[in-house]
C-alpha cells in the first residue's frame, strides 16, 4: 500500500462464513477470508488488537457471543511509520 508517513488505516469488512445472514434479509455485500483481510496490511504494523472480530473489539451486549452475526464482520488498524 503506497502511504506517506505516518499514516493509519482502519478497515473492517465482512468475513466468509456470515453470507447466509445477508441473504437472510441485510442485503447483499463483498465476503473475504480471514487471509483476505490480512492483505490490506502488507507492508503495515497492526495495531493491537490486531485483526479480529469487530464484536470482539467493541462488544456490543445485544449481540450474544454464541449469535452467528457476532462473527460477521472482522476490523484492525494498521500503521505505517
Amino acid at each position: 500500500m503506497d502511504l506517506n508517513r505516518p499514516s493509519i488505516v482502519r478497515v473492517y469488512h465482512y468475513v466468509r462464513g456470515g453470507k447466509e445472514h445477508f441473504e437472510g434479509g441485510l442485503g447483499t455485500g463483498r465476503f473475504r477470508t480471514w487471509a483476505g483481510h490480512l492483505r490490506f496490511f502488507e507492508g503495515l504494523e497492526l495495531v493491537e488488537p490486531s485483526l479480529l472480530y469487530v464484536n470482539d473489539w467493541r462488544p456490543d451486549e445485544l449481540t450474544p457471543t454464541d449469535s452467528p452475526v457476532h462473527t460477521l464482520q472482522v476490523g484492525g488498524i494498521g500503521r505505517k511509520s
